[in-house]
């Protein structure tokens, strides 16, 4: 009689088993299911994140009008007005604070980058410190440039001199 209960036992158990584990594959589905998605979402979110800022700010150092080896200090704005094919048009605005002349001088100019590491553009001067200007920069990193600069000093219009300038930028 002992082994009759223990077959009808391991019967019953068996029974059981088959019954309730797939219950529990079904709840194991939707709990995949639902982690499927919120991975989804999340890595959506991460790619968002990760797209370039569309305002940057920052700081620059360049030798115009620079007098004896001085390096004259600005700021720098850059504000991305569209995309062209996936690659960004910038409007940038700049002010430097002129050291041998205590004075100011600024441009606004229009920047493409074909490359993420390389741009051109040109622009004109919002003073009487120079008439224009054309650039070819290089990005560093992300945030830190380098720029050559053929700027007009506003005496001749052929008279344009090369200047440098570096700097770094912080997206927002």
């Amino acid at each position: 009689m002992n082994k009759r209960l223990l077959y009808i036992t391991g019967f019953i158990l068996l029974i059981f088993s088959l019954i309730v584990f797939p219950v529990r594959a079904e709840d194991d589905l939707e709990t995949r299911l639902e982690l499927i998605a919120a991975s989804q979402r999340l890595e959506q979110e991460r790619h968002e994140a990760e797209l370039p800022a569309r305002h940057q700010f920052g700081f620059s150092f360049t030798n115009f009008r620079s007098g004896s080896n001085m390096m004259n200090p600005g700021v720098r704005l850059e504000n991305q007005l569209t995309d062209l094919g996936g690659r960004p048009l910038k409007l940038i605005t700049e002010a430097y604070y002129i050291r041998a002349a205590s004075d100011f001088s600024g441009f606004i100019s229009l920047a493409f980058e074909p490359h993420e590491l390389v741009y051109f553009g040109a622009g004109g001067a919002i003073d009487s410190q120079a008439d224009y200007q054309a650039f070819a920069g290089v990005n560093i990193t992300e945030n830190i440039f380098v720029e050559a600069k053929g700027i007009n000093s506003g005496e001749d219009s052929d008279d344009i001199n090369v200047y440098f300038s570096t700097g770094f930028k912080i997206g927002f």
